[in-house]
Order: structure tokens, then sequence, then C-alpha cells
């Protein structure tokens, strides 16, 4: 957890230091009256995490998420104010990640998610709006993860290896790996997966797309060659 800890920090520091946060800060009063009279995004955060009242706190909060419809450092704020809360959930839902890192990182990437979704609402408790959200989101996921069943070595050696994987099946992997890498364009892991796996006619999907059956084998023998570069590229 170490490593993203410190690169949000560092990613923090960064925003709370730059010298155009007064007229940020001035925009955000002029929006939200609760937001008036701070000096700092420090200030902000503080008030939020430190306050003795939770009705006071909830009060800055909602009003950031209410400005952060149209404003990123207002959503960057907010998700500073929540991340001690978002801390706890992570101890919380060990099996929801990897490692500490990872785990931290989809608690993040959902509050984030979330708070866009209420960007622009006015909110009564929006600590508990983002965060039961992302408990109820976290909890789902553990409902569908089973537990692995184990067995003692000697009986694990029995089990039959599974099937190998059809190279229909090996080429929708390449596919979807290079999709994620960015390595192929999707219109064109489309027509691969179209002509090579779903077994259409070159020709027949020319005729559908409007175009000459040379150029669509041409275009789709290019993207092969590049989806094969990559591949190779990261074994």
């Amino acid at each position: 957890m170490a490593r993203l800890w410190d690169g949000l920090a560092l990613e923090w520091e960064s925003l709370a230091a730059r010298p155009e946060n007064s007229a940020v800060l001035g925009r955000w009063a002029a929006a939200d009256g609760r937001l008036a009279g701070f000096d700092s995004l420090a200030e902000v955060i503080a008030f939020v995490r430190l306050n003795p009242s939770a009705r006071a706190a909830n009060d800055v909060l909602a009003a950031l998420i209410r400005v952060s419809a149209d404003d990123g450092s207002a959503r960057r704020c907010a998700l500073e104010a929540l991340l001690p809360g978002l801390l706890r959930l992570a101890g919380q839902y060990p099996s929801v990640g990897a490692d500490d890192d990872d785990r931290l990182q989809n608690l993040v990437m959902l509050a984030v998610e979330r708070i866009h979704q209420l960007g622009g609402q006015d909110l009564e408790w929006p600590a508990a709006a983002v965060i039961d959200w992302v408990r109820d989101r976290l909890r789902r996921v553990v409902r569908r993860v089973p537990d692995t069943p184990t067995m003692p070595l000697e009986a694990a050696l029995t089990v039959a290896a599974p099937p190998e994987r059809s190279a229909a099946e090996r080429l929708t992997g390449l596919l979807v790996a290079g999709l994620r890498q960015g390595s192929i364009r999707r219109e064109d892991a489309a027509l691969i997966y179209t002509t090579r796996v779903a077994g259409h006619p070159a020709a027949a999907v020319a005729a559908a797309v409007g175009v000459d059956p040379v150029v669509l084998r041409t275009r789709r023998r290019r993207a092969e060659q590049r989806l094969a570069g990559a591949s190779m590229s990261v074994c």
C-alpha cells in the first residue's frame, strides 16, 4: 500500500501547493457559501477530517461534492477527505486485491466513480453516500469470490490437467490482451474476431461494410502482424 499511498500523497502535495488555489477557493466559495473562509486546500481537508462535529464536516464535504460536477480539483479534494475511511475499508476486505496497493487502488477507483456520480447533488451525509456505496460494491465482490478448495499434494497429482485451449480461444485471449494494452484498435480486433473466430467469410464482411475484399484482407493481415508483434514483445 505504501507505493500507491505515497503517490497519492505526492499528488496531493502538488495540488495543494498550486499558486492558483486562492482563485479556486474563491470560485468554490462563490458557488457554495459553506466553502467560504478557507485559506488553503489543506485547511479544507483538516476541517472535514478533524472537526468534532460530524454535521459540520459533512456540510463542507457535501459542498465539495456539489461543486465537483465540473471541477476536478473539488473531486480530488473530496477524495482526499475520504481517504482515511477508504483505508479502513481496505483493511476490512483483504480479498478484493492481490496486495495492499491493489486493494487501495480498487477502493480509490470505486470512490472516484461514486464521487463522479454524485457531483452536482447536495447530499445530507456525503461521507456515507460514498463510503457505504463502496462498501456495498466490495461486499458484492466478496460474495462472488468462492473459497478455493484445497487438497493434499498426493491427491493433486492425480487431477487431470485442463484441456488445451483451442486456437479460437487462444486468439480471443490475444485480442482481449491487445485491446487492454492498446496494441490493436477495437475495429481491427472486431474484424479479426468476426472472420477468424466467428468464421464469417471475409468477402461477406467486406460486402456488409462496403469495402473491397482485397482491402479488408490487407487490413486484417496488417492488424494480425501488429498483434503478433505485440504478443511476442511481452513474452
